[in-house]
């Protein structure tokens, strides 16, 4: 790890550790055994502005949930390498109510007669099981035939293991995108509908995932003008602050449209190199799982929330924070000064594309 990258100060956030407990053998209710979590925003995020797209709109219909079922997200501990059987079956030993299979390493991942064995092992433990994952845009024009091929078969894989879910991503990051942010948007639209009939023959729903690149708003206005009939949320709390947000405000704009909610966690700090950001163990970060649970129950339609504690990464130092300080002519020493000053300077929050390019 570089020497400028100290470890995060523990003065960013108090110590939360979130508490699963199975009531009466049905669904996990998720409870959080909290100090108050702080998290430095210029305002409450149901406050914040949001550009095309509104955290609910007329036409959003939600029943506020008295329990989440509790699942694992299997990328959590891929580094035990573990194949499909034995990551379902660890589930169910922790008494969960469902697995995400994500980035399956098993030898028999393609293969039709291993998706039935699958399937037949989770409904023997009782566990929803959801995966497949038709990976994000090309970067170029060229990868695009590829890009279509991936999706339909990841369609294919779902209704094999008997998911109802299929992962796709913008990009890996907002750096990383294929060609300007207003373009990849609307490719991501036409690629979208270009699967919308086998999707909904399928009975499938694409899970968008928001994977530090778009903006909320930005991730919502793809699945709406795609079509939430057949597209929605694979709502992440990790990834937000990678992008400057605030994941509150994340699950309130994509909440409606969510499919899915995974839990990760999250330090933000500054280094003498910059403003860093780095995965931590659930309820070790910035984001505050209380309130978030407590929304999502408000917002969301019934859905499973996922564990999904990414850990053992360095941090990493983002230019975005430099950049909106830039921007605004200001020199600042603290996240909380960065927003505060953008926010005198007019400027919106999430903060657009103008301002960061």
């Amino acid at each position: 790890m570089s020497s400028e990258l100290a470890a995060a100060p523990t003065c960013l956030a108090d110590q939360a550790r979130p508490v699963a407990r199975r009531e009466n053998g049905a669904a996990f209710t998720i409870q959080l055994a909290v100090k108050q979590t702080r998290w430095n925003c210029p305002s409450k995020p149901s406050e914040m502005p949001f550009e095309n797209a509104s955290p609910m709109s007329p036409h959003d219909t939600i029943s506020v949930m008295g329990s989440f079922p509790l699942g694992l997200n299997t990328y959590s501990i891929r580094a035990l390498r573990w194949p499909d059987v034995p990551l379902v079956e660890y589930a169910e030993g922790l008494k969960l109510d469902a697995v995400y299979l994500q980035d399956s390493i098993d030898p028999g991942n393609s293969d039709p007669a291993h998706w039935r064995e699958l399937k037949v092992a989770a409904a023997r433990l009782g566990l929803e099981l959801h995966g497949g994952d038709a990976g994000a845009l090309p970067r170029t024009p060229e990868g695009m035939d590829a890009t279509l091929t991936r999706l339909r078969e990841g369609i294919r894989h779902a209704v094999g293991i008997g998911s109802k879910l299929v992962r796709f991503r913008v990009a890996g990051d907002r750096a990383s995108m294929p060609g300007p942010i207003e373009q990849a948007m609307e490719t991501m639209i036409r690629v979208l509908r270009s699967v919308r009939t086998e999707a909904m023959d399928a009975g499938v729903k694409l899970a968008i995932e928001n994977h530090k690149d778009l903006f909320c708003w930005q991730t919502r206005q793809v699945i709406d003008s795609a079509g939430k009939e057949f597209v929605g949320s694979y709502l992440d709390t990790g990834n937000p602050v990678f992008i400057m947000e605030d994941p509150l405000a994340t699950v309130e704009t994509l909440g409606p449209v969510a499919v899915m909610l995974h839990l990760r966690d999250s330090v933000v700090y500054e280094s003498r190199g910059g403003i860093a950001v780095q995965w931590v163990p659930l309820g070790e970060g910035v984001v505050d799982f209380k309130r978030i649970i407590a929304r999502a129950r408000e917002v969301c339609p019934p859905i499973t929330v996922y564990n999904k504690p990414i850990t053992g990464r360095p941090p990493q130092l983002l230019p975005i924070y430099w950049q909106i300080a830039r921007s605004c002519s200001i020199a600042q020493s603290t996240v909380h000064e960065y927003l505060k000053a953008a926010a005198e300077a007019g400027v919106s929050w999430p903060l657009k594309l103008s301002t960061i390019q």
